[in-house]
């Protein structure tokens, strides 16, 4: 595990074409420049099946070394929740910091994508999973729900299908009365 400023995590995320959302200010959510293709699933409501879930998404995604982890909240908490799986690591301050992760790490990339579903309740909790190659990244959302995004439409089809295969299909309804209608789901 690496930590790395905010400054040189938005460099390295630019660098495949991911950048912060100007839709938002102050924007701490990343998106494709280019727009790219997004879709959501719920998140499961039992741990078991929330590991599986979060197991079938990292699978879908095209082989990676490396993966860049960014908080919309622009923090990793070192007490509780996150704080306890980043904490074991010699980070310092990781105020507006971004963590990467090697594909060894891979378990406690699962666990604490599992932790985040569990447990995020806010803004500040949403998670963004960016491999290394930048060709799609996954955005834990404090909705309950995981948003898979894919540089082009035929890698999101693709994924669409593995995640059905697995026994995920799209939901046909919005997650809670506050969640903003994706165009898909027109």
């Amino acid at each position: 595990m690496k930590c790395v400023c905010a400054a040189e995590f938005l460099i390295w995320a630019a660098l495949r074409n991911i950048v912060l959302d100007d839709r938002y200010a102050p924007s701490q959510c990343l998106v494709y420049r280019d727009d790219g293709e997004a879709r959501f699933w719920v998140a499961p409501k039992s741990p078991r099946q929330t590991r599986m879930f979060v197991a079938r998404l990292l699978e879908g995604l095209e082989p990676w070394n490396e993966c860049g982890l960014w908080r919309r909240g622009g923090y990793w908490p070192l007490r509780g929740r996150v704080g306890e799986w980043v904490g074991r690591f010699a980070c310092g301050d990781l105020a507006g910091a971004g963590i990467f992760v090697s594909r060894i790490e891979r378990t406690s990339l699962l666990r604490l994508m599992m932790r985040q579903v569990i447990t995020g309740g806010c803004v500040e909790d949403d998670l963004f999973i960016i491999p290394d190659h930048g060709r799609a990244f996954l955005y834990v959302d404090h909705h309950d729900v995981i948003h898979a995004s894919f540089a082009t439409p035929v890698a999101m089809e693709a994924f669409v299908t593995h995640m059905a295969q697995g026994g995920y299909e799209l939901p046909v309804e919005l997650p809670d009365g506050t969640f903003k209608r994706p165009a898909w789901m027109t």
